[in-house]
């Protein structure tokens, strides 16, 4: 006789007498019956006993599971199930939701027509509880139902990283002890998810009055305790940590491409995502409490790719001043202290920068130069050192790198009288400023006229933008009912785009698909822009660096002279800075060399003589290169050049 013994009951107190609930849990009982795999479900025949051990092991290292059922028509209903462990998953429904909705059928709304759910426990192995929930979607035609099928392999990863991520986040908070600020967090946390929406977060509520509490604490006599009453919310950390994890999760693992996820274990995927969202809550958590403090979190996770001995760093920190940057090469040289035999693994870096909160996580692969094994004494002064010396590794950009704030608030003055009736479309004038080995750097400026009861436009990070800030200002009102309003935009863009021109193309989109209508202020004069920097760059002679070649013309002061500069100046100019770099020799403090009417000057510090008021026609470049300043100066006279380096000598500027 053949034992079945994948038969289940209901989680919880059973309820008797209720003949139509006992006919459910049998309904849902054949789904997951359907569910589990046959390599699971299959006893030998010649078996003497029930390997149920083995059996629901294998079943566990299967889940989550993610199918779909479809009938071979259209219109008809599909359906969607998903079988997962219950400890530390809870919240999928709700994400599951937003995945149909986003991942499934794109740019079109699927119509869930009803679901069904059960959280339960296989009789013979009660006290490992799952949880199964089946979608009905309907579908409207045969397009339709092969375009699902041919999202469904890429939906069922994701579904499945993101749920193996939020269950190692919520199991490694569950197991490791907690220091004060740890739980201060997870706390707030817990108040935060009995909330319905991130939008709360903005008015008075439960979470900010916590909040409060929590913050007072620290001043008061005795910070190191939290109050007792508030002691059974700690406990209770599995049950409910953030409501918003998947979502999180989710946009974590669409930064890895799919080349990188192909060669990598699921399981050592989930645990950089769950690694690096709890990284990201804590330093963001840490921030809120001590902004001026540097806040450093690192990781290290050895694994092999493809037999080669492979060492996963991941790392989170914060920026405590407004222009600073810390990069690929700033992670990789501090790691290369301690293990100098070492190279990355190509295409492996990710860095991705949160919003508004100065916070940035980031992710890379080494591996010995001789494929071999790491040495462990390595790896523990790794561990040991490396967050002290990420303290030491922080580059800070000068304001003379970034958009001249006067330009800012001209372009601002500009697009205010640009909305002057309520049929103008918004409008965008996005600017190039920086670079740096993995990001453009971008300051956008959108004027746009509030209609009365609208909804306050929202936006947010995506994919390869990340908005690092964002400010809005009220500068008008028309008609007495409309708002003139602008937003100014400080935006990373990763360098998945072959040219400026192309991620400030990118940027564009984004706009406009948020918006549907929108101009392009200043896209004539960045069109002549960059038809003169490519024929600047196309007179340099190989080989030349593209980035310290773009990152010198967008430097020039003032910006016009961009568009007005002949390409010809310019690459005379650009060569002689590139040779005092490569050849130049310090006495004191800087080096100098000039050539007619050109100067350019290398130094170890920020130039204070780029202050000095330049002729009309004149202009100015700076490049930071290697923690040196590269510093340039055109004049339309060679008398003009030499009156500027007596001034700054006599005033004593060129230190």
């Amino acid at each position: 006789m053949k034992i079945n013994i994948f038969k289940i009951k209901a989680k919880g107190p059973q309820r008797k007498g209720r003949p139509g609930f006992d006919n459910y849990v049998r309904s849902m009982e054949e789904v997951v019956r359907e569910m589990i795999p046959e390599s699971v479900a299959c006893l030998p025949e010649d078996s003497l006993f029930i390997p149920c051990d083995v059996s629901f092991e294998t079943l566990n290292r299967a889940l989550p599971i993610v199918e779909i059922v479809d009938e071979a028509t259209a219109p008809s209903l599909l359906s969607l199930r998903v079988l997962t462990r219950e400890e530390c998953t809870h919240g999928i429904g709700l994400f599951l939701c937003q995945m149909i909705d986003e991942k499934l059928l794109p740019g079109k709304k699927l119509e869930i027509t009803f679901l069904r759910s059960l959280s339960f426990q296989f009789i013979i192995k009660p006290k490992e509880p799952l949880y199964i929930i089946e979608f009905f979607i309907a579908v409207d035609s045969l397009n339709d139902l092969k375009e699902i099928k041919k999202n469904f392999p890429r939906f069922e990863k994701e579904v499945r990283l993101t749920t193996l991520g939020v269950e190692k986040a919520r199991k490694i908070v569950l197991a490791k002890g907690h220091n004060l600020e740890e739980k201060r967090m997870i706390l707030l946390e817990n108040f935060s998810s009995l909330l319905k929406s991130a939008n709360d977060f903005d008015r008075k509520t439960l979470f900010s009055d916590v909040q409060h509490l929590l913050l007072k604490g620290l001043h008061e006599e005795d910070p190191n305790k939290i109050p007792d009453h508030l002691l059974p919310y700690i406990d209770e950390t599995p049950k409910t940590f953030d409501h918003h994890i998947f979502h999180a999760i989710d946009h974590l693992s669409q930064l890895f491409e799919d080349s990188f996820s192909r060669h990598r274990p699921l399981s050592h995927l989930s645990r950089v995502i769950s690694f690096l969202y709890l990284f990201r809550k804590m330093i963001t958590h840490s921030v809120s409490i001590r902004p001026q403090k540097r806040h450093v979190s690192f990781k290290v996770l050895p694994f092999k790719l493809e037999y080669v001995p492979t060492l996963s760093l991941l790392l989170g920190t914060n920026f405590v001043e407004g222009q600073e940057r810390f990069g690929k090469d700033d992670f990789i040289e501090v790691i290369q202290k301690y293990l100098p035999d070492t190279t990355t693994v190509p295409n492996t870096t990710l860095i991705n920068e949160e919003s508004h909160k100065g916070v940035v996580t980031l992710y890379l692969e080494m591996q010995m130069k001789d494929a071999s094994s790491f040495p462990p004494e390595a790896i523990k002064a790794l561990k040991k050192k490396v967050p002290k010396e990420i303290h030491l590794a922080f580059d800070t950009i000068k304001e003379d790198l970034k958009i001249p704030s006067d330009e800012i608030a001209r372009n601002v003055v500009k697009l205010t009288k640009e909305i002057s009736n309520t049929y103008d479309p918004p409008k965008v004038v996005i600017q190039y400023h920086n670079q740096s080995d993995t990001h453009y750097y971008f300051t956008a400026l959108l004027a746009y006229l509030q209609v009365p009861d609208e909804t306050p436009l929202t936006f947010a990070s995506e994919g390869p933008l990340t908005l690092r800030s964002s400010d809005r200002k009220v500068v008008g009102i028309l008609k007495n009912r409309y708002v003139k309003q602008i937003y100014i935009f400080d935006i990373a863009l990763q360098k998945n785009y072959p040219s400026i021109k192309a991620g400030r193309e990118a940027i564009f989109e984004y706009f406009k698909k948020r918006l549907k209508k929108v101009h392009d202020f200043n896209g004539g004069m960045i069109a002549r822009k960059y038809e003169n920097l490519a024929s600047f760059k196309a007179l340099i002679p190989p080989p030349y660096s593209d980035a310290l070649a773009e990152n010198f013309f967008y430097s020039i002061t003032p910006t016009y002279m961009q568009t007005l500069a002949t390409p010809e100046t310019l690459k005379n100019q650009f060569l002689m800075v590139s040779d005092l770099y490569e050849n130049g020799f310090f006495e004191g403090e800087r080096a100098i060399k000039t050539a007619g009417s050109m100067v350019s000057i290398l130094s170890k510090h920020a130039p204070p003589y780029l202050k000095v008021p330049l002729p009309h026609g004149a202009f100015a470049t700076l490049v930071k290169k290697d923690h040196l300043y590269l510093s340039s100066f055109c004049f339309r006279k060679e008398i003009e050049a030499d009156y500027f380096l007596k001034k700054i000598e006599q005033e004593n500027l060129t230190v």
